[in-house]
């Protein structure tokens, strides 16, 4: 027999003669903690929690305390900040930077200048290399080569996204378009 069996079994010996008593179950009661503004005993879950080096901890102050302190005002001073700076929201984006920080950070990232981008924009008025269309509120993605990492032009995010599962899968490209030529035709249903 193991260690444990041998334990297990010492110990129920040990209950039947009476030799020492279990504990009592204490009941499940969730850990309180005291404000430090309000000084009020009030459940654990109740504390706003943050994580830091790794561990979790909940603040000092209770949630209602903290809004309190911090909610309203914050609120109160983007409203305020929204108001003096219309120009910075979209209707459908949010907040964002200025067109030429987008711009700028797209090039970072695919490492070549910024007047090298303004120049293909120029080169491609505006529009993408294939499918010829505006992208509107969005900048033209950077089409590059997956292997040699050499820019090819600018493309809208669909057609981006389409020559990269092109790329990928060059034997897909005829049979996708056989496919679409034989279930083009209207009326025709699925069998």
């Amino acid at each position: 027999m193991s260690a444990t069996c041998d334990r297990k079994r010492q110990a129920e010996l040990d209950a039947q003669m009476g030799l020492f008593e279990p504990k009592p179950k204490q009941p499940d009661t969730p850990p309180l903690s005291t404000c430090k503004t309000c000084h009020q005993d009030k459940d654990v879950d109740l504390f706003p929690a943050y994580v830091a080096r790794g561990k979790h901890y909940h603040r000092r102050e209770c949630k209602e305390c903290y809004n309190e302190r911090y909610g309203a005002p914050r609120l109160e001073y983007f409203k305020q900040y929204r108001a003096l700076h219309p120009d910075k929201r979209t209707k459908r984006h949010g907040w964002k930077g200025s067109e030429s920080t987008r711009r700028r950070n797209v090039c970072k990232r695919r490492g070549i200048e910024l007047h090298e981008y303004e120049r293909l924009l120029g080169i491609q008025q505006g529009t993408c290399a294939l499918c010829g269309k505006h992208p509107g509120q969005r900048n033209l993605c950077i089409d590059h080569n997956h292997k040699t990492g050499i820019v090819r032009s600018l493309l809208c995010n669909r057609c981006n996204l389409l020559l990269g599962h092109i790329e990928n899968n060059k034997e897909l490209v005829y049979p996708a378009l056989q496919y679409l030529d034989q279930n083009d035709e209207p009326g025709k249903a699925v069998q």
